[in-house]
């Protein structure tokens, strides 16, 4: 919780910065109605500043959605929540991606698991995008997943096309099927 940026930089003690980070995002209070308090407050913390406003509405709804005791403690999960040990251990080619405005896990996090990593392909750093970064750049997102698609699966073309071997197609041996 030391690098999370959901309460302003305003707060400047990294003790009471820490205390309401842990109140604000292990709290079981109601999140309400969708309204414009949930949405602006939701929408600064999950998504980066220029998103357009029908993406923080999905992004926003989403939450809302997460019951709020499975919201609570998925938070106190994640408070102690430690990867790097198994990030050494992970054998697939890996490939991050972050949000520059992600404030629940910031790119400093990003750059630290890359270099945890046996085999990184990559650390792709979406500029603008928040914690909400499939929502907010699917295009860049579905890229990224193509690239290593390509990359590391054999039989894979760009595009998500995967070639086969059929033997009761046409004459022609090769076909290919969209994954």
């Amino acid at each position: 919780m030391e690098e999370l940026r959901v309460v302003p930089a305003v707060v400047r003690s990294r003790g009471v910065r820490r205390f309401l980070h842990r109140r604000v995002l292990r709290s079981r209070l109601p999140l309400g109605p969708v309204g414009p308090v949930t949405r602006a407050a939701l929408g600064y913390a999950i998504m980066g500043a220029g998103s357009p406003a029908d993406r923080v509405e999905a992004a926003v709804r989403i939450v809302h959605a997460c019951p709020t005791g499975v919201r609570a403690n998925w938070a106190r999960v994640l408070d102690r929540l430690d990867v790097r040990a198994g990030l050494a251990r992970l054998a697939a080619p890996t490939s991050v991606v972050v949000g520059s405005e992600d404030r629940l896990t910031p790119p400093v996090h990003a750059h630290r698991m890359v270099a945890a990593l046996a085999d990184p392909q990559g650390l792709l750093l979406l500029p603008g995008a928040g914690h909400m970064a499939p929502i907010e750049r699917p295009a860049e997102i579905a890229a990224e997943i193509d690239r290593m698609a390509t990359a590391h699966l054999p039989g894979t073309r760009a595009g998500g096309t995967v070639t086969t071997t059929d033997p009761e197609t046409t004459t022609d041996p090769e076909r290919t099927a969209v994954a």
